[in-house]
C-alpha cells in the first residue's frame, strides 16, 4: 500500500535546505533517500510522505510548522535583519543559532497566519514608543516601566534573580511580545530579537546567568523600539558596521542599563567605596549583572574608563570560566521554561476553539509525541489553578 504523500510548496523545501547550508547530496544522505528523489521533491514532481516530512521538519531543519502554514518561503536576509551586527559575527554564527533564528522566523510567520496579522494578546506598545536617542533614554525607560507596571521598589523586592527574570518575562509577554528561551550553545551570544509590527519575538540564551538574561530582554526591547531586529553578543565588534548602526547598538546597551538601574538609584552610591563587594551588592539589590552596575558607574563618572575596562575584562573572563552547558532537567519544566506558560496557554486556547488541529498543535508546541502533549496540558492546568 502506497504511503500518503503530503503536497508541499517545493520552494519552501528549497529555502529551508539552502538556509541550513545543506547540499542535495548531504540532505539526501540525512534523509536516507536517493539524490534523484530529493531533486523530484524540489521540482514538485513528487512529494514526501507525512513521516518523511516530519523527519525533515523536526529532526533535520528544526522548523516544525513551516510546511503546514506557509504558502511561500519567508523572506530571509540575515545581513539586512541584523544590520547592527558585524558581518564577521554573522558569518561565524553556529548552525544551532542559525537554526534557532529560522525557527523563530517560521514561528513569527505562522503566528501571523494563525491570528490574521493581529496580535491576540495586546496591541504591541513598541510601535507607539518614541525612538531612543541620547536625550530621551530616561524618559522612554520610565514610560516602558509604567507600561510593564513594575516599579523600581518592586524590582528591589525580587528575592532572587530567577524570580526577577520570571516577573519581567511575564510582564513583557502580557504586553504582546513573545519571549523564548533557547540553549544557544554559544556563551558569547546572549540572545536576539525579530521585529514585526504585530508579532515581535525576543530569544534569550538560557545558558547564561539570570541577570544577563534580564539585560538581554531589555537590550532586545530597545531594538524593537527602533523597529529593527537585533543580536546581542557578550563581546561586541562595532568595527565593521556603519556609524549609524553602531550608535543604535550603543543606545540599546545604554537603554537596558538605564531601564534596570535608573539615574537617581545609582547616584545614591556616589559616596561609596567602589570595589567588587560594593558592585556585587548593588547587582544583587537590583537583580542586574555586575556589568550593568559598572556601566552606570561609568555613566556618572563614579569610575573612570580604565577602571571600567579592568572590571569588564575581569567579569567576562569569569563568565567564560564559569560557563557550563546546562544538562537537561525535567522535560516538562524545560518545555515550559523554553516556550513560556503564556504562549503554551495561548496555543491550547486556539486548539480548544478548533482554530488549529491536532497536528498544528504539535507543531506550535514543538512536539511529536501525543503523550507529551497530554502531560503539557495537565501541567498547564495545574499551573493555572495555582
Amino acid at each position: 500500500m502506497k504511503s500518503n504523500r503530503v503536497k508541499i510548496n517545493p520552494d519552501i523545501l528549497k529555502w529551508a535546505i539552502d538556509n541550513i547550508n545543506y547540499s542535495i547530496p548531504s540532505f539526501a544522505k540525512k534523509m536516507g533517500q536517493k539524490e534523484l528523489t530529493i531533486k523530484k521533491w524540489l521540482d514538485g514532481e513528487e512529494f514526501p510522505t507525512y513521516k518523511q516530512l516530519e523527519k525533515i521538519s523536526y529532526d533535520i531543519l528544526k522548523i516544525p510548522s513551516i510546511f503546514f502554514f506557509s504558502d511561500s518561503p519567508p523572506e530571509d536576509n540575515l545581513k539586512a535583519d541584523f544590520r547592527t551586527t558585524s558581518p564577521n559575527t554573522l558569518k561565524n554564527l553556529s548552525p544551532n543559532i542559525m537554526i534557532t533564528i529560522k525557527k523563530m522566523k517560521a514561528l513569527q510567520y505562522n503566528l501571523s497566519k494563525l491570528f490574521n496579522n493581529k496580535n491576540p494578546i495586546s496591541d504591541t506598545f513598541i510601535n507607539n514608543l518614541k525612538e531612543i536617542d541620547n536625550n530621551n533614554i530616561e524618559f522612554v525607560a520610565e514610560k516602558l516601566r509604567n507600561i510593564l507596571n513594575i516599579t523600581i521598589e518592586e524590582q528591589k523586592q525580587f528575592k532572587t534573580s530567577e524570580i526577577a527574570l520570571k516577573e519581567w518575562r511575564n510582564s513583557v509577554e502580557k504586553n504582546g511580545i513573545f519571549i523564548r528561551k533557547a540553549a544557544l550553545k554559544n556563551y558569547d551570544i546572549s540572545g536576539f530579537c525579530l521585529y514585526d509590527k504585530a508579532f515581535p519575538i525576543i530569544v534569550i540564551n538560557n545558558s547564561q546567568p539570570f541577570n544577563r538574561q534580564i539585560f538581554t530582554i531589555f537590550h532586545e526591547m530597545a531594538h524593537l523600539i527602533f523597529k529593527i531586529s537585533g543580536l546581542d553578543g557578550l563581546e561586541e565588534d562595532f568595527s565593521e558596521i556603519s556609524r549609524n548602526n553602531r550608535n543604535i547598538e550603543i543606545l540599546c546597551n545604554n537603554f537596558a542599563s538605564t531601564f534596570l538601574l535608573p539615574k537617581n538609584e545609582i547616584l545614591r552610591y556616589s559616596g561609596y567605596n567602589i570595589n567588587d563587594k560594593n558592585i556585587s551588592n548593588v547587582a544583587n539589590e537590583f537583580s542586574v549583572s555586575r556589568e550593568v552596575v559598572i556601566k552606570r558607574y561609568l555613566d556618572f563618572n563614579l569610575i573612570d574608563k580604565n577602571t571600567y575596562k579592568e572590571y569588564l575584562e575581569k567579569y567576562i573572563k569569569e563568565y567564560h570560566r564559569n560557563a557550563k552547558n546546562k544538562k537537561g532537567g525535567n522535560y516538562l519544566n524545560t518545555k515550559f521554561t523554553y516556550l513560556g506558560e503564556n504562549y503554551i496557554k495561548l496555543i491550547f486556547e486556539e486548539y480548544y476553539e478548533n482554530k488549529i488541529n491536532k497536528y498544528e498543535l504539535f507543531d506550535f508546541l514543538d512536539e511529536k509525541k501525543e503523550n507529551n502533549i497530554n502531560k503539557i496540558e495537565e501541567m498547564l492546568y495545574r499551573k493555572q489553578k495555582l
